[in-house]
């Protein structure tokens, strides 16, 4: 899975993802769905980031988890009034593919992203911050406006400082420097292992004021209890 965050600079970009632990062994499947009695922590409801050893098999976003087949996903989906659709061709039917984002009659869609498995079942959620020169309607359907507390505050008011308060420094996976036309940015990307989450974020270096803009994204993955 993957996902990143941006750091410092004045253009942020940032994502993150989450996915279910894998089992131990050799003929467990790779994702054990959680028990349906148990709820875990809906970040539309409480403050994740607040909470205390939390891992990415316990997040629900709008009810989606990790470990969820896609006939589940598309129920849940349809509970919101949402259907899965294929990124960039959301004026197609409902989403068969490995990558669905989740949209809603009109082709608006909240910032997430679905990664399914070979076995039908999500293996990583995908949460990306919506810029703020998007649309007036887009930004209204963004789902990070939906979180509380330092959650929100990461994903509104993104900085570097903000991330290793709230999630600590991570593992460096990756720091480029690219240059794209008239702007240098740098590329970071974070994986915290243990909790199941990677960042991964592009900052606009030609600017050195904390940035306006963070187009943030988050992934929900696998945790590996195995890994420092």
């Amino acid at each position: 899975m993957r996902k990143l965050i941006v750091a410092v600079g004045a253009s942020l970009f940032v994502m993150v993802s989450f996915s279910p632990c894998e089992g131990a062994g050799k003929t467990a499947p790779r994702f054990q769905a959680p028990a349906q009695k148990t709820k875990g922590i809906e970040v539309t409801v409480s403050d994740l980031f607040a909470t205390k050893d939390w891992k990415s098999t316990q997040v629900r976003v709008l009810g989606f988890r990790l470990g969820m087949s896609r006939e589940d996903a598309n129920e849940n989906a349809h509970k919101h009034d949402f259907v899965l659709l294929v990124p960039d061709l959301r004026n197609l039917a409902n989403c068969g593919r490995n990558i669905c984002e989740v949209c809603n009659s009109g082709g608006i869609c909240p910032g997430i992203t679905l990664l399914f498995d070979k076995e039908e079942r999500v293996e990583s959620i995908e949460i990306t911050r919506t810029p703020r020169d998007a649309a007036l309607a887009v930004r209204k359907a963004a789902i990070t406006r939906k979180f509380k507390g330092s959650t929100y505050e990461f994903f509104n008011e993104y900085s570097e400082n903000l991330r290793e308060k709230l999630l600590g420094p991570g593992v460096l996976i990756r720091r480029e420097i690219q240059s794209p036309p008239k702007v240098p940015l740098l590329d970071v990307s974070y994986r915290y292992p243990k909790r199941g989450l990677e960042i991964h974020a592009s900052i606009d270096e030609s600017l050195s004021t904390t940035p306006v803009d963070i187009d943030l994204s988050v992934s929900l993955v696998l945790p590996i209890d195995s890994q420092p």
